[in-house]
């Protein structure tokens, strides 16, 4: 996000085991030199800032997290699972629909002006979201942020998994302890959210 590309951020996060009571979030960054611009200018769009919290029994919640420790490629010019594989399971008791989000935080290509596409798969059968880098090229990383509704499942367990693809070349799921930490991220919220 240099000079006039500016890059939107979106995330989404689990926390569990938290004792009752009154908790804080917050949203927090670094950057190893320069300096990290806000911008606001009615000329350019409006800029927008938010952070949630949903509480949701933890019966109702399912998630799983990685947090690599080296660098993984991919060169799958079909659907396939993730470098570092990304899956969850769940039950539902009845047609429940189940909101699944996944993130990943930074991901790269091998060559210039290559898509890599990624998608939320539940049961090896039903896309429930769709996205891609567009072009994440060199240093020109991507983060990559997606949800989408689970509906019309039996009754039963299941599981969801994040699949990629690319046209030719390689992704890297890069991890540089002096770049920033990677993270990996899929849940779900079973029943109405």
């Amino acid at each position: 996000a240099r000079g006039w590309r500016y890059d939107a951020v979106s995330r989404h996060g689990v926390a569990s085991g938290l004792s009752a009571g009154a908790h804080t979030a917050e949203v927090e960054y670094y950057t190893q030199s320069g300096t990290v611009y806000l911008p606001h200018s009615s000329s350019n769009g409006e800029s927008y800032f938010r952070l949630t919290a949903h509480t949701t029994p933890g019966s109702q919640l399912v998630s799983a997290s990685v947090f690599p420790t080296a660098t993984a490629t991919g060169t799958s010019t079909a659907w396939a699972s993730l470098p570092v594989a990304l899956s969850i399971g769940f039950t539902t008791t009845s047609d429940e629909p189940t909101l699944l989000f996944a993130d990943l935080s930074r991901v790269q290509h091998s060559a210039a002006h290559v898509n890599t596409a990624f998608r939320i798969i539940v049961d090896g059968t039903d896309v429930v979201a769709y996205s891609n880098t567009g072009d994440a090229y060199d240093w020109g990383y991507d983060a990559i942020s997606m949800h989408g509704m689970a509906s019309g499942l039996s009754a039963g367990a299941h599981t969801a998994e994040v699949e990629y693809y690319t046209q030719s070349g390689t992704i890297y799921v890069p991890y540089h302890s002096a770049d920033g930490e990677l993270y990996l991220g899929l849940g779900g919220v079973i029943g109405p959210p």
